[in-house]
Order: C-alpha cells, then structure tokens, then sequence
C-alpha cells in the first residue's frame, strides 16, 4: 500500500460532487468550463476523495488530506480567504502625503520612460494604489540618483524611488531559465508580478517546491523570485485553520 502524506493543495475544483478532481489555475480566468479539457493531462491534477458537500465546480479552494499517488482524501477545505499565484496583489502602505487622484505622465516623460526601461537604466515604474485608495508611483533603478531629478519632477510626492533589488538582465535571464523548465518543474502558471513593495518579482506556479528550485531561486537576488507550489507538505495545521488571515503556498527564500 502507497504510504500517506499529510499535504495542502490549492487550485480549482471540477466535476460532479461523486468524482472531482482539483487542478492548478492557468491563468487569472480560468474557471471550470476553461480548465475542463486540460484537467485530463498526466499529472496535472489530484484526484479528491471525502471532499465535503457544498463546493461547487470551478471554485478556487485549498484542501487538507492524505495523498496517496494522485488521490487525496479529505480532512479539510478553505473557501475563502485562499490565495494562488493569480491573486496575490500588493497592499501597499500610504504614503505620507496621501494622493487619491492617478498620476499621469506625459507623452514627452513616458517616452524617457520607455527608452530607460529599454536600456536598462530604470528597472521599473508602476501605478499602484495604497490601502487607503491613494496612488503611489514605484520606481526602481540600478542607480536611483541618475533618475530622481526626473522621476520627482514628474510625480512629485507620490513617487517612491528605490535600488533595484537586480538589473533588468537578471529579471529576464531568470524568467528564460524558468521557460527552460515548463515540463520538468511541472509549472502550471510563469508570472511577472509585483511584491508588497510595489516592485517587481517573477513568479511560478510548479507541482510542487523541489530541491532544484530552491537552489535555482537561491542562485538569484534576494526577494528576485516568490513559488507558489500546487501541493505542499502540511506542516502548520494554524496557518490552514485560521480563516482570520489568507491561506497560501507563497514560498520565498
């Protein structure tokens, strides 16, 4: 007999309540009827067994139970509050001077934008908004001083400027690498996201963290790369209990 391990998965459910399987969304869309003919690919998804009345088919859950190959019973389910790599927006702190109104550059300071952005003298510039509703401006360069004169000039004080963690090279490079290793990493989902900082992080979506990613995420920047794997090891019973705080598989060393 296979033996058990106690794991979490997150992904979407489908098929009728006596035979569902959970699979990995693919893109921030996906709902049953979108996943439905992908749900067949060996290996893609688990098959859940005991899964508790009242979830519905293309509902986003995280599950707890034994898994034994590729079947899972069940002890558990969260409905809300459960985040994959589709949902993980950054909630950004106010700055001090709160400004509720979107910035808007000129067509002369989007074109010097675009050409530092190309060049690689700015890392990245976004729009994004606080937790109260103000917009915040979040550049970050390899050499902040050489832009600040501009940036400020331009968005004054909604912007925030910081050293870029790595160069746009690097952020490209790794992004390759990780293309490299769709079929063996088993990767559901490659994303170019943005952290809580408001700047930006690669993310992948594999079956599951493997010793391999862990060195490969290692080999980059610090903060460069966040995994958010389809099955995890159960390890903190709390963390998928307590429906006060969002339940993820966010790992970042």
């Amino acid at each position: 007999m296979i033996e058990a391990t106690i794991v979490t998965a997150i992904g979407i459910v489908l098929g009728p309540p006596d035979r569902q399987t959970l699979i990995p969304r693919t893109t921030h869309d996906d709902d049953a009827r979108d996943t439905e003919a992908s749900a067949g690919r060996p290996g893609r998804g688990i098959a859940l067994e005991k899964l508790s009345t009242g979830v519905e088919s293309g509902s986003l859950v995280g599950v707890m139970g034994a898994l034994r190959g590729n079947r899972l019973t069940v002890d558990a389910v969260r409905r809300s509050k459960v985040a994959d790599i589709f949902n993980c927006a950054p909630e950004l702190e106010p700055s001090d001077a709160a400004v509720y109104t979107r910035p808007e550059a000129s067509a002369d300071q989007q074109a010097w934008e675009i050409e530092l952005l190309r060049s690689g003298q700015l890392t990245s510039r976004r729009y994004l908004k606080a937790r109260d509703g103000s917009w915040r401006v979040i550049a970050s360069a390899p050499n902040p001083e050489s832009v600040r004169l501009q940036l400020e000039h331009a968005y004054g004080s909604q912007l925030t400027l910081v050293r870029s963690a790595w160069t746009s090279a690097q952020f490209d490079a790794a992004r390759k690498e990780a293309a490299k290793h769709l079929d063996d990493w088993e990767l559901s989902a490659l994303v170019d996201g943005t952290n809580g900082r408001g700047l930006p992080v690669l993310r992948i979506a594999p079956r599951e963290l493997t010793p391999t990613i862990e060195i490969w995420s290692e080999s980059l920047p610090a903060g460069a790369t966040e995994v958010f794997p389809f099955i995890a090891e159960a390890v903190n019973d709390t963390s998928f209990s307590d429906r006060s705080t969002t339940f993820s598989h966010r790992w970042q060393r």
